[in-house]
C-alpha cells in the first residue's frame, strides 16, 4: 500500500513528480513576476484607492535623484501633497525611505517602478518555498510557493505601490535564517537573520517587532537553557543593529528626536493605542475604542479566509495540518507569531480607516499571516491526502499524483472565484478613476497649471492620488492646491503655463458605482483698473424674491433684482469692481453695505431666490474669483469657481456648475 505524505514524496522519482514537474518553482515565481506586473498596470493605472502610493512613488523619485528631501521655497504650500510634510524648510514624505529604494533603483534601471514590483513578488514566492523546504519536504515548498502566488491578498498588494509585500517579504527572510541559525551553528545565517529584521524595522518597525516578537523569545530561552550560544546571537544582534540605528538618527535628522517618526509629525494623532485619532491635518477625528478595535479586528480576520488561495478551505487544511499531534518548534513560533500579529493590530488604529473604501484591497495589515496559511495549507493537503488514501479505500489504487491534483481542484476553483472577484471590484474602482480623471488626460496638457480642490484638507492627492507631482517640478502639467486669493502669487511666478482648475462636483465617496462629475476649466488671468462683470441670471425655480450680491472680506454688498419673478424670468445686469469700490449698474431696487476689495479673500459674485424677502432661507448661486490689488490695479483670474448651496443656511455648499442660472463674463478694462 502506498502512502502519500509530504515523506513519500522527496523527489521527482515518486509518482507526483509529473505534478511537481508542471509546477516547479522557477515557473511559480516567473509567473507571479509577469501576474504582478500585468496587474498593476492593468488593473491600477491610476493606483488603487490608497492613495499612500503617490507618496512612495514620489520617494522614490527623490532617491533617484539622489535626494532624501526638497528645499522648501514661497511656493511650495502651494503643491502641498498628503502625507508629504512640508516644515518651511523641507519637503519629504512621512515614510522612511525604505521600500522606495527598490522602487527608485528599478526606475533608474529599468526605466519603470513596476519591475520592482513583479521582482520583489518573485522573491517572496521563493522565500516562501525556501521556508516550506526548511520546515518540511520539496513537495510541500512548491505547493506553499504556489498558494502564496495564487492568493488574492498576495497577488493585489504585491501590484501596488505599498510597503506590506515589502515588509512580509523581509520578515519571510528573517525568519528563514533564523530557522537556519537554529540548526546550523555557523555565523552567516545568524547575521542575515539580524540584517533582514533590521531592514524590516527600518521599514516598519511595529509590524516587524510584533513578527519577530516570539523568535526574540525562544532564542533567549535557549541561552537561558544554555542550548544557544551568545557567539550564536551575537550576529543577530550586530546584523540588525546598523539598521535600527540608521531608523533613529534618520527620525533625529528631520524631527529633532530619535523616537519622533516623521510620521508623528505629519499628524500627532496618528499613533497606536485608543482614542481620537486622525489622518492628517484639517481631517476628522475618528474614535478608535476598545470595542471598535475588537470589532475591527475580527472583521480583517473573517475577511483574510475570503482573500487567500482557496478560501475557507485553505484554513481549513491549514487547521488540519496542526491537529492531532505535536508542533514542531517553526511550527509553533508561526503560531505565536499569528497570535502577536493580531493582538498587536489591535491597537493599530488602520484596522477601522481601512475597513472604509479600503476594503478591496483586502486585509493588508495581517499579511504576515500568508505565510503560516499557505505553509499549514500545503502540509494539510498532503496530510488529507495520506489520510483519504489509508482510511477510503476506493481511492487507495488511485494515483498519488491525481490525489493530490483531485484535492487541489476546489481550491483552484474557489481561488479563481475569488481573485476574479476581488480584480472585478479593483476594475470598476479604476474605471470610476477613469472617469474622473477623463478630462486631464484626454486634454493631453503640456506645460500647464492645475488648481484641484481639497477635499480633505490643506492638500492635493487625497483623493486624486493620480493627479500629483514628481519631485522635480518641471512635469508637463504642475498640479497645485485650490489657495483662493493665494493662487494669484503662483499663477504670477509661472506666467508661462496655460491655466486650468479641476472641478469635481460631487461629495466624494469610494463607491465604484457612484457617477462623478468633473471638468478641465480654461482660466485666464486679467489685469485692469476696473473689472466688468456682465451677468446673465435665469431663475431654475418659482421663488419670486431675486438678489444679486457680492461677498468679499465678510463684508456683503446686495441689491435686491426683482419680487415678484417666476421661473424661467431672465436678468442682466453687471457689476463694476475696481480696487476702490464696486457698484452695480442696471436695474436695482436696493442698495445695502459698502464694500472696498480685499485681496484676503475672494470675491465671490453670487444671485440668491428666496420665497421671502427676508430671505430666511434661500437658494445660491456663487462664483467665487481669485483676484489680488497691486499699483492700483486689480487683478483676477476668470472664470470663477462655482458653487451652490440650495438649501442655505442649513444646506451644504456643493462645487457644481451654475451656468444654467448664473453666468459671469469678465473683461479688464483700463
Amino acid at each position: 500500500m502506498q502512502v502519500v505524505s509530504s515523506a513519500t514524496l522527496p523527489d521527482e522519482a515518486t509518482e507526483t513528480a509529473p505534478l511537481l514537474r508542471a509546477m516547479p518553482l522557477a515557473g511559480i515565481a516567473l509567473a507571479a513576476f509577469a501576474a504582478v506586473v500585468l496587474i498593476s498596470a492593468y488593473v491600477f493605472p491610476y493606483y488603487s484607492t490608497n492613495n499612500d502610493e503617490a507618496v512612495y512613488r514620489f520617494q522614490a523619485q527623490m532617491l533617484a535623484q539622489g535626494k532624501l528631501y526638497l528645499p522648501a521655497n514661497s511656493l511650495s504650500e502651494h503643491f502641498n501633497s498628503f502625507y508629504i510634510i512640508n516644515d518651511g524648510q523641507r519637503v519629504y514624505p512621512k515614510y522612511v525611505p525604505a521600500f522606495a529604494i527598490p522602487l527608485a533603483l528599478s526606475q533608474l534601471v529599468f526605466g519603470d517602478m513596476r519591475f520592482a514590483l513583479g521582482l520583489l513578488a518573485a522573491v517572496a514566492v521563493i522565500a516562501i518555498f525556501l521556508v516550506a523546504e526548511e520546515m518540511y519536504r520539496r513537495p510541500v515548498a512548491v505547493l506553499a510557493a504556489l498558494f502564496l502566488a495564487l492568493s488574492p491578498l498576495f497577488l493585489l498588494q504585491s501590484s501596488m505601490y505599498l510597503p506590506y509585500m515589502f515588509s512580509f517579504l523581509l520578515n519571510v527572510l528573517f525568519f528563514l535564517f533564523f530557522l537556519k541559525t537554529l540548526r546550523c551553528q555557523g555565523r552567516l545565517y545568524p547575521a542575515l537573520a539580524g540584517v533582514f529584521f533590521g531592514l524590516s524595522f527600518y521599514a516598519r518597525p511595529f509590524t516587524a517587532l510584533a513578527f519577530a516578537l516570539p523568535m526574540a523569545v525562544y532564542a533567549y530561552y535557549l541561552v537561558r537553557q544554555k542550548r544557544l550560544s551568545l557567539h550564536i546571537v551575537a550576529p543577530i544582534v550586530a546584523g540588525a543593529a546598523p539598521f535600527i540605528i540608521l531608523t533613529f538618527l534618520y527620525n533625529y535628522a528631520f524631527t529633532g528626536s530619535p523616537l519622533r517618526f516623521p510620521f508623528n509629525v505629519w499628524e500627532p494623532q496618528d499613533t497606536l493605542g485608543f482614542g481620537a485619532k486622525r489622518l492628517g491635518p484639517g481631517m476628522p477625528d475618528w474614535n478608535y475604542t476598545v470595542p471598535v478595535a475588537l470589532e475591527s479586528t475580527v472583521l480583517q480576520l473573517s475577511q483574510l479566509a475570503l482573500w487567500v488561495f482557496g478560501g475557507p478551505l485553505l484554513v481549513l487544511l491549514a487547521a488540519a495540518a496542526l491537529v492531532k499531534r505535536q508542533l514542531q518548534t517553526p511550527e509553533a513560533l508561526l503560531l505565536s507569531m499569528a497570535g502577536v500579529v493580531v493582538l498587536g493590530n489591535v491597537f493599530q488604529w488602520g484596522n477601522l480607516i481601512s475597513r472604509y473604501g479600503l476594503d478591496n484591497l483586502g486585509p493588508f495589515y495581517y499579511v504576515d499571516l500568508l505565510l503560516p496559511l499557505c505553509l499549514f495549507g500545503a502540509q494539510g493537503l498532503f496530510q488529507m491526502a495520506r489520510l483519504l488514501h489509508q482510511h477510503v479505500g476506493v481511492v487507495r489504487s488511485v494515483p498519488a499524483s491525481a490525489l493530490v491534483a483531485g484535492l487541489l481542484a476546489p481550491c483552484m476553483a474557489i481561488g479563481g472565484i475569488l481573485l476574479a472577484s476581488h480584480v472585478g471590484l479593483n476594475l470598476a474602482h479604476t474605471a470610476k478613476r477613469a472617469r474622473v480623471y477623463a478630462p486631464v488626460i484626454n486634454a493631453r496638457l503640456d506645460d500647464a497649471l492645475v488648481f484641484i480642490p481639497s477635499l480633505y484638507g490643506p492638500f492635493i492627492g487625497l483623493p486624486f492620488g493620480y493627479l500629483t507631482n514628481s519631485p522635480t517640478m518641471n512635469d508637463p502639467v504642475l498640479y497645485a492646491r485650490n489657495m483662493g486669493t493665494k493662487n494669484i502669487g503662483l499663477v504670477q511666478a509661472l506666467n508661462s503655463r496655460s491655466l486650468y482648475y479641476f472641478r469635481y462636483e460631487d461629495v466624494w465617496d469610494e463607491d465604484p458605482k457612484t457617477i462623478d462629475s468633473t471638468s478641465l476649466i480654461p482660466l485666464a488671468l486679467l489685469n485692469g483698473r476696473n473689472m466688468i462683470m456682465d451677468v446673465e441670471v435665469v431663475n431654475p425655480g418659482d421663488k419670486p424674491n431675486v438678489v444679486t450680491y457680492v461677498w468679499n472680506h465678510e463684508r456683503t454688498e446686495t441689491y435686491v433684482l426683482d419680487r415678484a419673478s417666476q421661473k424661467g424670468k431672465t436678468y442682466g445686469f453687471r457689476w463694476i469692481v475696481n480696487p476702490a469700490e464696486l457698484h452695480l449698474e442696471g436695474r436695482s431696487l436696493e442698495q445695502r453695505g459698502e464694500i472696498t476689495p480685499s485681496a484676503t479673500t475672494t470675491l465671490n459674485v453670487a444671485v440668491a431666490f428666496s420665497d421671502t424677502l427676508e430671505r430666511k432661507t434661500q437658494d445660491i448661486y456663487e462664483e467665487r474669483f481669485w483676484f489680488d490689488v497691486r499699483d492700483n490695479q486689480m487683478r483676477i483670474v476668470a472664470p470663477g469657481e462655482n458653487w451652490t448651496n440650495v438649501d442655505w443656511p442649513t444646506g451644504r455648499w456643493l462645487e457644481q456648475d451654475v451656468a444654467p442660472v448664473l453666468r459671469i463674463s469678465v473683461r479688464a478694462q483700463g
